[in-house]
Parts: structure tokens; C-alpha cells; sequence
């Protein structure tokens, strides 16, 4: 007798599934069996949280420990595949292979989840992962680690974490609500990826430094931990725009978060204030005052002295406040190209001053000013002495009915009048 099976139900569904702190495994609706894990607690003193994508046939790739060192105590991994492939239903490709540093040679199968602990003298080394099917596989990994006071370069190995094909809206942050101000917060960087998956989640206590490389459209961020993280951007101009989000959501942290739409681009220039009272003597030309010294009556005007004396304060629309001292300047004398460090000569110069906000915009300040403590030089009419007659004739009408003026005099007297800055000649040349 053959006894056929109903082929009129579906088959039930057994799963393995968390459940209120539990591994359950289920039958349909039923539990068969339940693992609880409401008293299980790891210990860490750090932690790091990051997406990986795995394409296709992909080999070696390194999961990241972030600032943790090469050997932890503690990682978790989830395994995805890409739903939008017919192929990732077939129950025989739905694995990815692991191997661990210290023994390359044994590879080792992980499905849908990984979950491997240590101590603090029997850690877990760098783990590699290998995607040997052609389904694209997303993993995302949850690290800790416990103290390890002995870990030195050579245990990180120079960690470096690299990111490419960046928008300045690559960069976004976690968002809190700090109910205490009424406002929302921070705590953390996070860089997404083109499928807006976050691929590393980074603390803003971890990072140490933020530099720039120009030439490489990349931000360089230092860690505490000595980890190297590359931000590469498409583009010079992504790349400033992505550094001027992170200073300011970094700036107010307890205040501030990013999204892909929030802060927009930063096009707006900062703003030079001008000190009171310094005032030009014709359109942008100055009479900058100095002193000598009393012994050598040698004089040197350096270039703080001249942006100091000239701005009282710069204004950006998104840094806020930026020092004096960030602009630059370039002094040369009038007429010339070659730039000069400091003033020790009397003349006439030009000077540039130039100060960029931290998305590269750019204001520009240009001031002539004349260095010149030389009184000007009277030189009278002959036969002009301490006494002498105005002679005038009635004939000349430029003189009021009122009698003689200072005009009258000086016209009388002086020959011509020597200055060492001619501003006739310098007025010509405008």
C-alpha cells in the first residue's frame, strides 16, 4: 500500500527565528523549541557598527573593526541577499565563505547569520569574506571588543577604511531628540553608499583629525584608535561641500544632525567687517600709520599687523565665526609682482587679502596703503621773508569784497609743496 500525502495544504514552514530575547524554532504557528537569552550579557569597552556589499564573485574583502584593532571579542554578522535576483531563492547559493587571518586555508560557510565570541586572551582574529555565488549579499556587522591594553600598530596594522564615489550627501548622521533643549541631536557620522545603505557608522567621540587632500577630492579622518578612514568624492567641489556639513553638525553636535536634503549646498561667502573708524582718504587707498623705533628708526610692518588694523571681524553664514588670522594676504609694492613678507621701506602698496570658508568660498579685500611719515617739504617764492606786502591789484577779481583770504596768501608765498606719496600721479593711473 502506498500512502500519498496530501498535496492540497502547503507544507508547514520551519524556521529558526528570534523571539522576546529568545532563539525560537517554530512549525507554522507552533514553538518547538526555545532557547532563552534574556541572561546572556557580553562584556565590551568599545564597539563598531558597518554595512558591507558583497557583488558577485567578490573575494578577500576584509570586514572592518573600525578602531577595535584586528582581534576582537565579539561580532555578529547578518547576511542578505539582493531579493531583486530571481536567484536568490535557490536554498544551495544562499551561503558566502569565511576564513580567519591566521588560517587562510580553511574556509568556512556562514548562511543567514554569524555570531562569534571571545575574551580578552582568546580573541577573534580579522576574518575575510569570499562570495563565491551571483547573487550580490549584504552583510551588516555589529563588533566589540574588550580592552586590550597591549595593542600597538602592529596589531591594527595601519587600519585604513576607504569609501569612494562620495556625494557631499554621502555624509548624514543619526539623529536624537534632546528633550532637554527641545532640539535634535547627534552622535555619530554615518557614510551611505549609492543603494542609501549606511556602510560605516562613526562616532564623533572616535574621531581624532579631519584633513583634507586636494588632489585627491579626499577628506582623511584619524581616529583614536589610529585608524585611517578615506572619504573619496567625486569631485573637488563635493568634497569641500561634504566638509563644511561635517564641521557643522560637529560644532553643535547636541543641536545639530545631517540628512541627505539638510543642511543644502553652502554657496554664500563669509563676510569681512571692517575695523571702525579706519577710513580710506580716496576709494580703497589708506594712510597706514606706524611707528619707529627709537634707537635704529627702522620700522616693519608685518602681515598680521595689516589684517588686524583693517578687519575687525569675519562672518560666515555656516562656520559662524572665523579667526582673523585664517585670511591670507598678499603685500606687494604698487606697480610691482613680487610679494613681499613684511614692510620695512616707505612707499606705496598693494595689498590683497583673501579668506575661504570651509566649502572654498572665497572673499577677496583689496586696500592701497601709503607708508609715509615724511612731513612735505614748502618751498616759497623768491624774495618771500617773514614780512612782505600783498600787493594786489584791483583788477584781480578773484578777490571777494571782503578783503584777503588764506587762498590769497598761499598763492602769494608758496612756490610748490613736496610730497614724498604724489597723489596727483597716483590718481592718474585710476
Amino acid at each position: 500500500m502506498i500512502i500519498q500525502s496530501n498535496k492540497l495544504l502547503p507544507p508547514t514552514s520551519r524556521v529558526v527565528r528570534f523571539y522576546q530575547c529568545s532563539a525560537i524554532s517554530t512549525s507554522g504557528p507552533q514553538i518547538n523549541g526555545r532557547l532563552d537569552l534574556s541572561d546572556v550579557q557580553i562584556p565590551y569597552d568599545s564597539q563598531f557598527t558597518t554595512h558591507m556589499t558583497l557583488n558577485p564573485e567578490s573575494q578577500n574583502q576584509p570586514i572592518m573593526y573600525g578602531f577595535l584593532g584586528n582581534n576582537i571579542t565579539f561580532i555578529m554578522l547578518k547576511i542578505t541577499y539582493d531579493e531583486t535576483n530571481p536567484k536568490c531563492v535557490i536554498e544551495e547559493d544562499q551561503y558566502i565563505e569565511y576564513w580567519f587571518e591566521d588560517n587562510p586555508t580553511q574556509v568556512r560557510y556562514i548562511n543567514k547569520l554569524l555570531l562569534l565570541t571571545g575574551n580578552s586572551t582568546k580573541r577573534i582574529p580579522q576574518i575575510y569574506l569570499n562570495n563565491p555565488g551571483t547573487v550580490k549579499v549584504y552583510v551588516d556587522v555589529l563588533v566589540a571588543n574588550l580592552e586590550q591594553e597591549d595593542i600597538n600598530l602592529d596589531d591594527i596594522n595601519n587600519d585604513v577604511a576607504t569609501f569612494q564615489n562620495l556625494y557631499y550627501n554621502s555624509i548624514i548622521t543619526d539623529t536624537y531628540w534632546n528633550c532637554t533643549k527641545l532640539v535634535s541631536g547627534s552622535t555619530q557620522l554615518q557614510v551611505i553608499n549609492i543603494d542609501n545603505n549606511v556602510a560605516l557608522y562613526l562616532d564623533y567621540d572616535e574621531i581624532d583629525t579631519i584633513e583634507r587632500n586636494e588632489s585627491k577630492y579626499e577628506l582623511i579622518i584619524d581616529t583614536k584608535s589610529d585608524t585611517i578612514i578615506y572619504l573619496k568624492f567625486l569631485s573637488l567641489f563635493e568634497m569641500f561641500q561634504a566638509h563644511s556639513r561635517i564641521n557643522w553638525v560637529m560644532d553643535l553636535k547636541t543641536e545639530r544632525y545631517l540628512t541627505k536634503d539638510q543642511p543644502s549646498l553652502d554657496l554664500t561667502p563669509p563676510v569681512i567687517i571692517q575695523q571702525s573708524g579706519v577710513t580710506p582718504i580716496y576709494e580703497n587707498i589708506y594712510v597706514y600709520p606706524f611707528e619707529r623705533d627709537p634707537i635704529t628708526s627702522g620700522f616693519t610692518i608685518y602681515s598680521d599687523d595689516i589684517l588686524n588694523y583693517f578687519i575687525y571681524d569675519i562672518e560666515d553664514n555656516r562656520d559662524g565665526k572665523i579667526m582673523v588670522n585664517n585670511a591670507t594676504i598678499k603685500i606687494r609694492e604698487y606697480g610691482h609682482v613680487e610679494e613681499l613678507t613684511g614692510i620695512t621701506q616707505l612707499g606705496v602698496y598693494d595689498i590683497i587679502v583673501t579668506i575661504k570658508d570651509i566649502a572654498n568660498n572665497q572673499t577677496l579685500a583689496n586696500y592701497i596703503i601709503i607708508v609715509d611719515d615724511n612731513a612735505p617739504i614748502i618751498t616759497f617764492k623768491p624774495n618771500i621773508g617773514d614780512i612782505f606786502n600783498m600787493v594786489i591789484g584791483s583788477s584781480d577779481t578773484r578777490i571777494p569784497s571782503s578783503g584777503v583770504t588764506s587762498d590769497d596768501i598761499i598763492r602769494k608765498t608758496i612756490d610748490n609743496i613736496y610730497e614724498f606719496w604724489q597723489p596727483d600721479d597716483f590718481f592718474s593711473e585710476r
